[in-house]
Order: structure tokens, then C-alpha cells, then sequence
């Protein structure tokens, strides 16, 4: 039931960003938020980053998650994805913009847990 509501509608942001833990994932590929839990319960979370670009241009960015995700350049919404498979990633390319400098990449991103 839950995937069924939210599948293909843009996720629901409800929570501000707060960098109150740093991830160092070392050869991962993924942020892995597992756990634990008794009973059903929605877990969304911020995820952020930057890419150093030497000029202007637009860079192709994959994004791939299980539950959805929002996808920010430099402020700014470049897309987002809402396949809600079970234990199962789908993945998404996204255009977006590159300034020369830093740019920074912000993800929102839930799940049922």
C-alpha cells in the first residue's frame, strides 16, 4: 500500500537540511541507512556533496535508489525519481547545469524501512 501511494508522485520533503553526520563511504557506491525496525516506518533523510567542475557545462548525473528521491544543483531542483521498488534499485540520469567552481549536489531521499 504504501509504494502503490507514492509511486511516479514527487516525494515529500519533511525534513530541513542538517549536515549532523558526516558518511564516509570509502569503496561503497551507496548511503546505507540500515537498520532495525519493529514495525513499518518511513525514513527520509538529506544527503549532500559537491563536484569541483573546471568550466561550465552541463554533467550527467545517475542517480539510483529502491524508494524516491529529489535531486538539487546549486539550489536549484533537477529532477526527481519515485520508483518504490522493494529492495530493488531503479536508476535515473539527470542533466544538469555545472558552474565553473563548485557546485553543490543535494539529495533527499525515503523509504519504507
Amino acid at each position: 500500500q504504501f509504494a502503490a501511494e507514492r509511486r511516479g508522485k514527487r516525494p515529500q520533503v519533511f525534513a530541513e537540511f542538517n549536515a549532523g553526520r558526516t558518511w564516509l563511504p570509502f569503496a561503497s557506491p551507496r548511503i546505507d541507512l540500515s537498520g532495525f525496525w519493529f514495525r513499518p516506518t518511513v525514513l527520509g533523510t538529506w544527503a549532500e556533496t559537491s563536484i569541483e567542475a573546471a568550466s561550465t557545462g552541463e554533467a550527467r548525473l545517475r542517480l539510483r535508489t529502491c524508494g524516491s528521491a529529489i535531486l538539487f544543483a546549486n539550489g536549484a531542483e533537477a529532477g526527481w525519481m519515485a520508483p518504490y521498488r522493494r529492495n530493488l534499485e531503479s536508476a535515473q540520469d539527470f542533466r544538469v547545469a555545472l558552474k565553473a567552481g563548485r557546485n553543490d549536489i543535494r539529495i533527499w531521499f525515503d523509504d519504507l524501512a
